[in-house]
């Protein structure tokens, strides 16, 4: 007799994107050079406590931007054989996420000059294209044609590594960018970067345990890193491309790192700039320099705010790039058994989808404003952890340390920017 599927019932499905997550770079590297984004975070949802008493509902409240309908408890789970890894526990269903893949970038293309248009030129990151979509449902990671499945986070690069404090940081620049071009609290917005990172060969900067090189020959950390280099906000206008400077002020209090920019001003003028240069990332980033250390190149792109879904621009990669294997020389990435970030990429990203302002907000309630952003991270991961817990329908204590654990980058993060809050 075949093996039932255990898949969630009604009751327990939730709103989220295939492969639900969000996140911001973290890791040991980003804690070594002062990065704000590092933290850990869960939450709890319903059901009863000690002695029967009923839990008080924390997080985002039913009718508010990203939750779901009302949980209930789970059914008693169906006898049968042991299930192991991904199909132990009860997990929820996703529903799609809508978004569009990043125009192809035509190169050494003369773009037409537009009278009074002004430009930016930013560095090309050599890394593993990553789109991140923020909406009403949380942030959901895609690769360059598609939205990252269940086994994603584990599979593309280990982001799953960072996906915690990522996806905490992506929906706060989200939000700035809604605020900053006027558009609704739940506009979809979908933020284009490159996941790269993962070694930098200089005898003073040590290595990340668990982390690898998303590519080889230009290299800008030794943990991963995710640098947004364009935005759209959609309304019922269709996409809206941000402005590059709304952008930047929009990721840079979410603790994020664009793509470097180069220069501003008149196409002509920027289209006479070397392609030949030092990558300016592990500057910016406070890493000492390495010798020949190249950039991959440099993109070109209107300055200002434009509609639709075309995008000019063009870009111009140094000459040596296509032939050198340098640059070429990466690994596949090969995730450990228990997942990237210790806990199988689903339960990760279901984890992460519990790390809101509202949780932020329910741990400062419950331990004092005056509490150090450390202890606020540890209630907040601990909090979401017993929720996705009995979301699931019990995590056995193995598991829910590690899901706590994974979680606190991104709680820590949290537990930042709802401090940051409350003193402006």
């Amino acid at each position: 007799m075949g093996r039932q599927q255990h898949g969630p019932p009604p009751a327990l499905r939730r709103h989220h994107g295939r492969g639900r997550a969000r996140t911001v770079p973290g890791g040991a590297a980003q804690r070594a050079l002062g990065h704000p984004l590092h933290a850990g975070g869960q939450g709890h949802l319903g059901g009863t406590g000690p002695a029967g008493r009923p839990r008080r509902r924390r997080g985002r409240p039913h009718g508010l931007p990203g939750r779901g309908p009302p949980l209930t408890a789970p059914p008693a789970r169906r006898k049968g054989p042991a299930r192991h890894g991904r199909d132990r526990y009860h997990r929820p269903v996703h529903r799609e996420t809508a978004w569009s893949p990043y125009p192809k970038i035509p190169a050494n293309t003369r773009l037409g000059e537009a009278r009074g248009r002004t430009w930016v030129a930013h560095e090309k990151i050599h890394g593993a294209n990553l789109a991140i979509v923020c909406d009403a449902g949380g942030a959901h990671p895609a690769k360059r044609r598609e939205l990252l499945g269940d086994g994603g986070l584990d599979d593309f690069f280990g982001v799953g590594r960072i996906w915690p404090a990522l996806a905490v940081a992506a929906t706060r620049c989200a939000q700035n960018l809604r605020e900053a071009t006027g558009a609704a609290p739940t506009a979809p917005v979908t933020l284009y970067g490159e996941l790269a990172g993962g070694h930098y060969p200089h005898p003073d900067v040590p290595a990340v345990p668990g982390a690898s090189a998303v590519q080889t020959g230009v290299w800008y950390a030794p943990d991963l890193i995710w640098l947004p280099f364009d935005a759209a906000v959609t309304d019922e206008d269709g996409p809206r491309w941000a402005a590059d400077r709304t952008l930047r002020a929009a990721a840079a209090p979410a603790g994020l790192h664009c793509a470097p920019l180069l220069a501003e001003g008149p196409l002509a003028r920027l289209q006479e700039l070397p392609v030949l240069f030092p990558t300016r990332l592990p500057g910016l980033l406070g890493l000492p320099a390495l010798p020949d250390n190249l950039a991959e190149g440099l993109v070109v792109k209107p300055a200002g705010e434009s509609r639709g879904p075309a995008r000019s621009m063009a870009k111009s990669k140094q000459p040596a790039f296509a032939e050198d294997e340098r640059f070429d020389g990466a690994r596949p990435y090969q995730a450990p058994p228990e997942g990237a970030a210790g806990v199988p990429g689903w339960l990760l990203a279901h984890g992460t989808g519990l790390l809101t302002p509202a949780r932020a907000a329910s741990a400062v309630s419950k331990l004092g404003p005056r509490t150090p952003p450390g202890e606020l991270a540890a209630e907040i991961a601990r909090d979401a952890t017993e929720d996705a817990a009995h979301e699931l329908g019990g995590l056995d204590e193995a598991t829910r340390r590690a899901l706590e654990d994974s979680l606190h980058a991104g709680a820590l993060t949290l537990a930042r920017f709802d401090a940051s809050d409350r003193h402006t």
